[in-house]
Formats: C-alpha cells, sequence, structure tokens
C-alpha cells in the first residue's frame, strides 16, 4: 500500500479535475438535515471527480472517499477540501473508510480482513473462517462483516483481538451444488449517532436495520430492477457450468445503499435515461418508506452512488461514461 505526497496530489487532481470530463454525477440530497455549505473554489468534488471513482462513501464526521477500482486508487477529502489521504489500494473485494479508524479492507477472495492508517501503514490484518463480500466500520476497534454463503449472515469483529464477537442476522444458508449458485451479497452502511447498521440484500432487495448488539430495529423491501435480467443470465451460467461439471459461485452486485446524517437509508430504485430521471426511497428504521423521483439535466444515473451533504452522487464504473451532469437541486 504506497502513500502519496498530498500536496503534490492536491496540485495534481486540481489539474485532472480541471481538464478532464470525470464520471460522476450529484444532485440535492437529503431533506432536513444539518446543512455545511462548501465553497465552489474548495469543492471537495474537484479532487473526487480527478479520480474517477466507481466506489464513494461517506465517514461518520462527513468526509468524502471515493476510490477507483481500475487503478486500485483511494482519496478520503474533508469537507473544507482538505486531501487527508491518498493511497493505492491492493487488489479488494469490499472497503470502508473513517478518517478516525482507518481503512479497513476485504480482500479479492472474501477470506481476509485488513485495517491500515491513511497514510497506507498496516495496523493489523486476520484471516476470516468464512467467505465475507462486504464490511463497514461500526466505531473504535470493530468491524461488521457480511458472509457470502454461511448463517447468521452478519458478524462483528473485534480489530485489536481479531475476535468475533456477534453473528445475527436472518438468512437461509446458501448450499453448493453441481451448476452456478449465487453468492449472497449484503450491502452494509451504518449510522453511528443512531447505533444503527443497515443490511441490503444486493439481489433480493430486503433492507433491514439492526441495532449495533444485533437486535433488529425493522425491515423495508425495495424492488430490484434488474432481477428479471440476472435471472436470465444465471439460468445461463447455470446451464453452462452444468455442461462442463463444475460448480460456479458468481457474486453479483445491483442494489446499494447509503445512509444520510438523519440516519435513514437511500437506495436507488431505477434510472430512466429517456425521461431524465431517477427514483430512490428513503426508509428510516422504525418509519414509513418514501419514494422520491428526481429530475436530472442528463442522462446521468446509476444505482451506484452516496449522499453527501445537500446532494446525492451517482458514478460509474471508470471509463465507461464520457459526460458529466451536476443537477443541484433538493428533493422535495
Amino acid at each position: 500500500m504506497r502513500a502519496f505526497d498530498l500536496r503534490s496530489l492536491f496540485t495534481l487532481f486540481l489539474a485532472v479535475a480541471a481538464s478532464s470530463v470525470p464520471p460522476l454525477c450529484t444532485t440535492a440530497a437529503a431533506p432536513n438535515e444539518d446543512r455545511q455549505a462548501v465553497s465552489p473554489s474548495l469543492d471537495p468534488l474537484v479532487l473526487i471527480r480527478g479520480l474517477s471513482p466507481s466506489r464513494l462513501g461517506v465517514d461518520s464526521r462527513g468526509n468524502l472517499w471515493g476510490w477507483n477500482q481500475r487503478t486500485s486508487r483511494l482519496l478520503v477529502v474533508s469537507p473544507a477540501a482538505d486531501l487527508l489521504s491518498s493511497l493505492e489500494l491492493p487488489p479488494l473485494r469490499a472497503l470502508d473508510v473513517d478518517a478516525t479508524h482507518g481503512v479497513v479492507l476485504l480482500g479479492i477472495h472474501g477470506d481476509e480482513v485488513s485495517v491500515l492508517g491513511l497514510e497506507g501503514e498496516e495496523h493489523t490484518s486476520w484471516p476470516l473462517p468464512d467467505e465475507a463480500t462486504d464490511v463497514a466500520w461500526v466505531g473504535p476497534g470493530r468491524v461488521a462483516i457480511s458472509t457470502a454463503r454461511s448463517t447468521p449472515p452478519i458478524e462483528l469483529w473485534h480489530v485489536g483481538r481479531k475476535e468475533r464477537l456477534a453473528s445475527f442476522g436472518e438468512a437461509p444458508a446458501v448450499e453448493l451444488g453441481p451448476g452456478a449458485t449465487l453468492l449472497r451479497k449484503l450491502e452494509l452502511e451504518v449510522h453511528a449517532a443512531s447505533g444503527t447498521l443497515y443490511a441490503l440484500d444486493s439481489v433480493e432487495g430486503t433492507l433491514t436495520a439492526y441495532a449495533l448488539d444485533g437486535s433488529p430495529k425493522g425491515r423495508h423491501r425495495v424492488p430490484n430492477p434488474r432481477r428479471e435480467e440476472l435471472a436470465r443470465w444465471l439460468t445461463e451460467a447455470d446451464r453452462a457450468a452444468r455442461a462442463k461439471g463444475r460448480v460456479a459461485t458468481p457474486l453479483y452486485t445491483i442494489l446499494r445503499t447509503a445512509v444520510d446524517r438523519a440516519g435513514a437509508a437511500w437506495v436507488v430504485t431505477g434510472c430512466s435515461e429517456d425521461r431524465r430521471t431517477a427514483s430512490l426511497e428513503r426508509w428510516m428504521a422504525g418509519g414509513e418508506a418514501r419514494r422520491v423521483d428526481l429530475a436530472l439535466s442528463d442522462a446521468c444515473c446509476s444505482l451506484a452512488f452516496t449522499v453527501w451533504q445537500e446532494r446525492v452522487l451517482f458514478t460509474y464504473k471508470p471509463d465507461t461514461v464520457a459526460q458529466r451532469c451536476v443537477v443541484d437541486r433538493r428533493l422535495p
């Protein structure tokens, strides 16, 4: 893991962002939340756009981070546009970033957790007994992982002791056999202030909220706009694997979730390029879900997104979209 000189990178990314057309789209975000103005000349998105991120996130202090899967580059930027970290990471399956706790990585095969400092120094690592698909900071010295096959599907781990503290959640075990069997993918997001862990089944669309002791706080179901497409693909993959006498274990990520500062979970449930709209659902644990339809100035929408300050940020895989759209519009 290599750290880069922050001052040099700040200059570099300002130059890149000014000269490129990055695949990042922004629009206004969650209503009725504390607002922190960002000067247009000190906008953290200048740096993040230069990265062309394939994954975005926000930590417990409101810092924005982006990761480019193709280059394995990670940037962490404060709301005041201070570049807090720039790292080149090893191949990985999932990650979470918190400027206070560090960078937690799930290895490319889902069988190891590593924790790094913001300068890239390795603090600790340990093997997992079961394959995992996502990881998230829960608090100081604690992370949550979601398992690919075993049950219960969520585990809490102590970083310093490398010890599993608890397992919770409900999901059937994924049994392997001849052909293709889809691994379970739970997307994890934590709202530290309310002590809530959200787990979204990326394929089934089941969104469950838990207290940090594992007790359930509520459940909501969101539609998966690509479910039929995935079913057709899985049928063909199963047929091909059976024909070759193989056991295939594909891992598919469709739906993602993000948490706003009020503690509500968001999911993008649809994008219409023809109508230039994005459909989202906002759900607070124990409350009612609300659908929000956003009008976009360009055909710029993705199921991969995050919620940051006043904005919803959509992002694409690097090099797949040669356009930028910025829509500053408050959600109703």
